[in-house]
């Protein structure tokens, strides 16, 4: 399923900039946080493809005003939360959930 819009920039290993995510190919790289280790790593992209249909978007307003876009599904973890937890999200002072 897709979890971030085509739009989302992504790291690239190897590239000074980050790129938008509909411009990745199989093969390359991205940056990515590894539940398992709590770590950030480089993996490889196995396939890229664009899901036709509705989808359920949800925005993520981080506490230093990042803002995310991704689906409604994706997996969140707070930091310092362990790995087999889920994120419960609630609004803060908006309709906006913050983590």
């Amino acid at each position: 399923t897709d979890c971030l819009p085509p739009n989302a920039l992504v790291w690239i290993e190897g590239e000074a900039m980050p790129r938008r995510l509909e411009e990745v190919q199989p093969g390359q790289r991205v940056r990515c946080f590894d539940r398992l280790t709590g770590q950030v790593k480089y993996a490889s992209v196995l396939e890229v493809k664009a899901e036709v249909g509705p989808v359920n978007w949800t925005t993520i307003t981080l506490a230093d005003g990042t803002v995310l876009d991704l689906t409604a599904d994706h997996p969140m973890q707070p930091v310092g939360a362990e790995a087999s937890q889920g994120c419960s999200m609630r609004p803060v002072g908006s309709e906006r959930p913050t983590v």
